[in-house]
């Protein structure tokens, strides 16, 4: 997690739930709200494929925005508006 904007705007890799056959991620999807939580964000947008339930999010208490677009190249003009 690195602030792009300090106590504005936070990014990180995207979580990846755990299960037997992907033990990729160390911290639980709760693990995350905790910590996000903690540094006060209200919202979440997603700018990658999904490889997690937004839905824990949300329950959560979380606002969550989906604005996908593939990794290298630039969202389009839709995407940004949604965005701003």
């Amino acid at each position: 997690m690195n602030w792009i904007i300090p106590n504005v705007l936070l990014a990180m890799s995207s979580p990846i739930e755990s299960d037997e056959e992907n033990l990729k991620s160390i911290l639980s999807m709760k693990d995350y709200s905790i910590t996000l939580k903690h540094f006060g964000i209200k919202s979440i947008i997603r700018l990658n494929e999904k490889q997690y339930d937004e839905n824990k999010f949300i329950e959560e208490g979380f606002q969550f925005y989906d604005f996908y677009f593939p990794d290298g190249s630039v969202p389009s003009d839709i995407i940004v508006y949604k965005y701003l």
